[in-house]
């Protein structure tokens, strides 16, 4: 996970590379039953939500907060994963939530 997470954030590596490492840490998150849910996937989480968050920021700095795919692939690809990981994991989440007291 840490290896695709840093080639989702280096901005020297090809877009399509960095779009596919967004794919690929969605998919494991959402689906991969051998990941421990509070250790790595909440810190996952907690990661590409605040990325994207950076990249919003940096893009209203510059004047390029326009719906552009090609420019912004790899935004979309990390708000993605997010989804895709609440979707099949918002069970287990909101359970563990709930037992610690949110």
């Amino acid at each position: 996970m840490e290896h695709l997470w840093k080639k989702l954030q280096d901005p020297s590596n090809p877009a399509i590379i960095r779009q596919a490492a967004g794919n690929y840490i969605g998919s494991s998150l959402a689906k991969a039953k051998f990941i421990p849910l509070i250790t790595t996937i909440k810190s996952c989480l907690g990661l590409s939500v605040n990325w994207p968050h950076k990249y919003l920021t940096n893009q209203d700095l510059r004047m390029k907060a326009f719906c552009d795919i090609a420019l912004h692939q790899t935004f979309y690809s990390a708000f993605q994963a997010v989804f895709h990981t609440f979707v099949f994991r918002h069970k287990q989440l909101l359970s563990v939530n709930l037992k610690e007291g949110l």
